[in-house]
């Protein structure tokens, strides 16, 4: 059996036919905060017991104990479920699955009367808040459990998202059956879809990293900008294709950050490995995955909806005791019903069983409601309206004893007043606050309207920024190792590093192209978007030896070039020159293959570092120097022969612009020949000039039109004036 195969028969497993699709499963985070405002930690702190101690407490009513290899408690189970900790100490129940959401409700308010019993001699109590109320994430320590320590490496590679969602963040979870790999597919695409909505009507998060907080859903944005191979909407979730094959794919291309297991070759070896640059395929590759292994990779991603065996609906923040058998109850009203479920459909638009949606459409609902709060428009239909829609079906579809769950959380979700005019009751001076902060959001959105070429469509995402510019950093690590980066070169360049920096920059590269993409034609099929930046990135990775060589060639022209140099490895770390010609070098491959925006955002960043200008597209030959540099600027179709060297100040640029975008694609910008030297200040403008080879350009010239070769321009009869305090300032004149 492949391992493929293996993670599509754990799935098949839980398929429990339609009449046994019952069950309600519930997992809720909460902090633990003591009065004065200190987060209760695994270990005790002054007068304030350790998290690890309220386990203790606990485990008279859920006697089975987990601990690590140190002996440290960190986890629970009994016949109510089990009870565990998050990164940062955040309490977990995870209820045992129950058929009635009166059961829940009993089993939850048991659990929470059994901690407030311990905690309330001390002065502490349960938080039940999407964000920790008062404290950044940085603040918050990790419990010692290995699998959050490679995590909390892997996130810190990627960015401070994922240590803000391990630390800081707190979730409600329901669970449910589902009959066959049919209809756990349409509950999926149902969760997937309605999950802008469900975080709205869950949205709990009044503070983020210790301040107030006004902007809606902020932690499921959050969860979804941890890391984009693993969260958000599943790739190809609303395909016709897409099943149980298509998520076992998904998962194994993903990195599982750790392997469960020690290597095949040595059975001795380390039970945990670091797996963070390959995929789940590639690091289960040596033997047959386990049942453990397959648990272990399916819960290694973190998407609005997951499937194990199970449906897991993901997007609700933790909300409110009274609000949680609420929640549960409208979960069970939606997707345990058969009108409900096809009344979803309708309005979303699904017809013969065609979707219309796309992962690019939910995040653009996520944007809508965060930029319009409950005015939004979501998938063409206002959010109050969805809100209304999902409790009116739930009560249609609940139990007389179930239906007045619901109650809580409708007050709960219509109570947004927070997301645009602050927390709680108003005075009346906060209300005019509002009333003028209401005037400044009107008048901007008049601009997103009014300017629809700058703010089309909700669907259009960007590349990462700083994602982007991490990409250059570990390409010129690859390139040069033990230069740019912390490692010494003999280990920077071990080919265990080398391989994992390829794998690694082939991941986030193919991303980032994809995203390029579908921003330029959002109208391009996913699956296309997809493949065509994977094939980009390869091309690219294959390209890197070429990419290495011509950056040696310029290293060596520097040196040769520049008497102050005192070896090629100064040229190499310091000279502003060679930096922008490294990235320029990498920037133009994706260039030349059409990849949008992502090129432009490296030569800016190389700009704005070093002051050299050269547009992504401009043709640069081999041994290319820029002595100096500050000022210099290189256009777009400008073609650069061999050994060419520039100083500071020089313009290779066009005569004239005024026709725009008449001239895109039209060569501006001048050509030059081979062993061309520009001197500082010089301007060679034109499309047409080209400097013939051998020639040089002298100081401050400007030439409009083609120099022979070897020949030598300057500037004609420039007159030094020296004057004397006091005596009268001269009339300047040039001849050039």
């Amino acid at each position: 059996m492949t391992n493929k195969q293996a993670l599509v028969k754990f799935f098949e497993e839980g398929c429990k036919g339609a009449e046994n699709c019952e069950l309600l499963g519930l997992e809720v985070e909460h902090f633990v905060v003591a009065g004065d405002g200190r987060p209760m930690s695994y270990e005790p702190t002054r007068d304030l017991p350790g998290v690890r101690d309220l386990l203790g407490c606990l485990s008279r009513w859920f006697p089975k104990e987990e601990y690590n290899e140190r002996g440290d408690l960190l986890g629970l189970a009994g016949e109510d479920g089990s009870v565990t900790l998050e990164p940062a100490a955040q309490l977990e129940i995870s209820a045992a699955p129950l058929k009635s959401v009166v059961q829940v409700d009993v089993l939850y308010q048991r659990f929470r009367e059994r901690v407030e019993s311990f905690a309330q001699p001390f002065g502490a109590h349960l938080v039940n808040r999407g964000y920790h109320p008062d404290r950044c994430a940085e603040e918050l320590a990790l419990i010692p459990k290995r699998r959050y320590d490679f995590m909390d490496r892997y996130f810190a590679s990627i960015g401070s998202h994922g240590m803000r969602m391990m630390r800081g963040s707190a979730s409600t979870q329901v669970s449910v059956d589902y009959a066959d790999e049919a209809d756990a597919v349409r509950k999926m695409r149902v969760a997937g879809a309605l999950a802008p909505v469900l975080a709205a009507i869950a949205d709990n998060t009044h503070t983020y990293e210790g301040k107030p907080n006004h902007v809606p859903v902020r932690r499921l944005q959050l969860w979804r900008e941890v890391d984009d191979v693993r969260c958000g909407t599943v790739p190809g979730l609303f395909a016709k294709d897409f099943g149980f094959e298509a998520y076992a794919d998904w998962l194994l291309r993903i990195p599982p950050i750790f392997v469960t297991r020690p290597a095949a070759s040595d059975p001795d070896g380390p039970s945990r490995r670091e797996a963070f640059t390959i995929s789940a395929e590639e690091a289960y590759a040596d033997a047959p995955m386990t049942r453990a292994d397959v648990e272990h990779v399916a819960s290694m991603v973190w998407p609005d909806v997951r499937l194990k065996q199970f449906v897991e609906v993901r997007a609700a923040d933790c909300l409110p005791a009274p609000c949680i058998p609420g929640y549960v109850a409208l979960i069970k009203g939606l997707f345990y019903s058969e009108s409900s479920l096809a009344a979803i459909e309708e309005a979303l638009g699904v017809h013969d069983g065609v979707w219309p949606l796309s992962s690019a459409a939910v995040s653009g609902a996520i944007s809508s409601i965060q930029a319009d709060g409950i005015e939004a428009d979501v998938y063409g239909k206002p959010l109050v309206a969805w809100e209304n829609l999902l409790f009116s079906l739930a009560r249609e579809a609940l139990d007389g004893d179930e239906r007045p769950y619901l109650d809580a959380l409708a007050r709960f979700a219509a109570d947004k007043a927070w997301w645009h005019a602050g927390q709680g009751v108003e005075t009346g001076e906060g209300s005019a606050r509002s009333a003028r902060l209401d005037r400044r959001v009107a008048a901007i959105r008049e601009g997103y309207v009014a300017e629809d070429a700058f703010f089309m469509e909700h669907k259009r995402i960007f590349p990462r920024r700083a994602i982007v510019y991490g990409l250059i950093d570990e390409v010129r690590a690859l390139l040069f190792p033990g230069y740019f980066d912390d490692e010494t070169p003999a280990g920077a360049s071990s080919g265990t590093l080398v391989g994992e920096r390829l794998l690694r920059i082939e991941r986030v590269l193919a991303e980032q192209v994809r995203r390029a993409l579908l921003y330029d034609d959002w109208n391009l099929p996913e699956g296309e978007a997809q493949m065509r930046a994977e094939r980009i990135a390869e091309e690219f990775l294959d390209e890197l030896p070429h990419i290495q060589s011509l950056i040696l060639k310029d290293a060596e022209a520097a040196f040769e070039g520049d008497p102050a140099a005192h070896s090629r490895e100064e040229v190499i770390l310091t000279y502003p020159g060679m930096h922008a010609i490294l990235v320029h070098r990498i920037a133009h491959e994706l260039f030349v293959r059409g990849v949008p925006l992502i090129p432009r955002l490296m030569s800016e960043r190389a700009h704005s570092e070093t002051g050299i200008d050269i547009a992504p597209g401009a043709t640069i030959g081999e041994y290319f120097f820029i002595d100096h540099g500050t000022g210099v600027v290189i256009g777009e179709t400008t073609i650069i022969g061999d050994h060419a060297k520039i100083y500071q100040g020089v313009t290779l640029g066009a005569t004239s612009t005024r026709k725009g975008q008449a001239l895109s694609g039209v060569k501006r910008h001048p050509t030059l020949g081979d062993y061309v030297t520009v001197y500082s200040n010089a301007s060679v403008l034109g499309g047409d000039t080209m400097i013939g080879s051998g020639s040089v350009i002298g100081g401050s010239a400007f030439v409009c039109e083609s120099v022979p070769e070897n020949a030598r321009v300057g500037v004609k009869d420039q007159e030094i004036v020296v004057r004397r305090m006091g005596e009268p300032e001269p009339v300047w004149c040039y001849e050039i």
